[in-house]
């Protein structure tokens, strides 16, 4: 038999805890890793990487890496809903940032809140503010006497619920100093730094469609580093004023004029590979079906009729959430089965003939060796079935595994075996 193993059980995910590591926090992979040694000061004020989430009605961010004492300015732009800022006003101006009225971001981004972080003289402070209204929140000395630790603010106009805030500065490793290209492999080692928990409702936002642009500041709030996420193009030393390096007293450049998008997004996130097509490009389908390519990677074709809801695209596996063990967020879905017929989600350690698979029913099979039952999981009325259950169970960082979707096509098979199988997927399991 192909299917022995017992179903895997499912997970349960880490809690999220701001406390200024992102160790043991479901953020999954990075959001952005930067790309730019900091000239800033290395392990005094650099942006390593972005993580951010939504959970439980709020944005949960982390930013690792370090901030001065000095008052440098961590700034921090929201874009969560319609509307907004591509060229800031310089309204509210809380904290003296009025002298970046003029700032440009890149097109697609228009800022609708804006954070600024800073610490020295012992205390740790925070500004949250709805840009272009009145609207602002002051918080002085969080940490209660200390320039690192974690706490909570209070409430005022901007924000309705308090917001979550963490500092661990003890990061000494990372991006070197400079203006050359960065190590992304150490930046998205570290695991320390700032990290923030808002209140969707104070955002605007159903947790969809945020972009954030984050840089380090001057104390003045008009004398930019190189340190932004998303990253600069290397060599980038530090913009300034003028994005040039030169101090003007303002902070009026255009993004725009800078390569790639300085921002990062929540959008969705993908876990793994799609592979094994059944197109006849590596190994043909039983009987000449193979799938027309309007689908991308997919298994062979089957038949369409009054009582078929199958595809010649063929049946599609693909994966949403992340790799991250942590998370645990990982999801299976599919398209093009027939519909209100059973399926079954299994889980293997190899890709068969080298990703190609081998004849199998009306399809390929893509996946094997110690296969693993996920979850039996029929096609809904329209040829869709997604996982439920923990497709990451037992596993550690680093395993690789290959999944598949076998299903029944009763009455809609090209080959007369009345089943087939979608492509594979594979994922590469992180922490």
């Amino acid at each position: 038999m192909l299917f022995l193993a017992a179903p895997a059980l499912a997970a349960t995910a880490a809690a999220q805890v701001v406390d200024g590591s992102i160790a043991g926090d479901p953020y999954g992979a990075a959001r952005s890793i930067q790309t730019v040694e900091t000239n800033f000061g290395d392990n005094f004020s650099e942006l390593d990487a972005a993580y951010a989430t939504v959970s439980g009605g709020k944005l949960y961010l982390a930013l690792t890496g370090n901030l001065e004492n000095n008052f440098n300015k961590l700034e921090i732009f929201l874009d969560t809903k319609a509307g907004g800022e591509n060229v800031l006003s310089g309204v509210p101006g809380n904290d003296g940032a009025n002298v970046m009225a003029g700032l440009t971001f890149d097109a697609g981004f228009e800022a609708d809140y804006h954070v600024i972080l800073r610490r020295g003289l012992g205390k740790f402070d925070v500004d949250f503010a709805e840009l272009g209204t009145a609207n602002v929140s002051s918080y002085f000395d969080v940490f209660v006497g200390s320039e690192t630790g974690s706490g909570v603010t209070g409430v005022g106009p901007a924000n309705a619920s308090p917001i979550d805030v963490a500092f661990d500065g003890s990061n000494v490793a990372g991006v070197l100093g400079g203006i050359n290209a960065a190590d992304p492999v150490a930046a998205g080692a570290v695991q320390t730094g700032i990290e923030l928990g808002i209140a969707l409702a104070d955002l605007g936002s159903t947790g969809t469609g945020i972009k954030i642009c984050a840089f380090v500041n001057g104390s003045s709030h008009n004398y930019a580093s190189n340190q932004f996420l998303g990253g600069l193009a290397a060599p980038q030393d530090n913009l300034g004023g003028d994005g040039a390096g030169n101090f003007t007293g303002l902070l009026n450049f255009d993004l725009n004029a800078f390569a790639g998008n300085q921002y990062f997004e929540l959008g969705p996130q993908v876990p793994g590979t799609a592979y094994c097509n059944g197109d006849g490009s590596s190994v043909p389908c039983p009987c000449g079906n193979n799938n027309d390519g309007s689908a991308g990677i997919a298994g062979c074709a089957t038949f369409s009729g009054p009582n078929c809801n199958a595809f010649a695209a063929g049946v599609t596996l693909r994966g949403t959430g992340s790799s991250s063990l942590a998370a645990n967020d990982a999801v299976l879905q599919v398209a093009n089965a027939q519909n209100n017929q059973p399926g079954l989600f299994f889980r293997a350690d190899n890709a068969i003939n080298g990703g190609g698979g081998v004849v199998f029913g009306d399809g390929l099979r893509c996946a094997g060796g110690n296969v693993v039952r996920l979850q039996i999981a029929p096609a809904n009325a329209s040829g869709q079935a997604s996982t439920s259950v923990s497709i990451s169970a037992g596993l550690v960082a680093g395993d690789v595994k290959r999944f598949q979707y076998w299903c029944r096509i009763p009455g809609c098979s090209p080959c007369g075996s009345s089943f087939t199988l979608s492509n594979g997927y594979e994922i590469t399991f992180t922490p």
